[in-house]
């Protein structure tokens, strides 16, 4: 009965039915393209986190800032790398001349 009703309903009004099916056929492709969107964002931004090797933090204290003690636990600390050796900082070493 309901597929009766349906087809009487597309026999009648073709022309509204098409416009309705071009509707949700472009609703269903704006969502599918915005969840390929959100899904490449994802994908990219824990590639540049994996590429650009973003240090680690460690909160030693709240309050006052003891640069002695952090001083202390980074010397003690095999996981603690120099400063001076990273990447960030050998690019800041490098001198930039402008063109021309």
């Amino acid at each position: 009965m309901k597929i009766r009703i349906l087809r009487k309903d597309f026999s009648r009004n073709k022309i509204i039915t098409a416009t309705l099916f071009v509707f949700i056929m472009l609703a269903a492709m704006l969502v599918s393209g915005a969840a390929h969107i959100v899904v490449t964002l994802f994908g990219s931004i824990d590639s540049l986190f994996t590429r650009s090797h973003a240090p680690h933090y460690v909160q030693m204290h709240a309050g006052e800032l003891n640069q002695a003690d952090i001083d202390a636990f980074a010397s003690s600390n095999e996981l603690v790398k120099d400063p001076s050796d990273s990447i960030h900082a050998r690019h800041q070493r490098r001198i930039y001349l402008p063109r021309g």
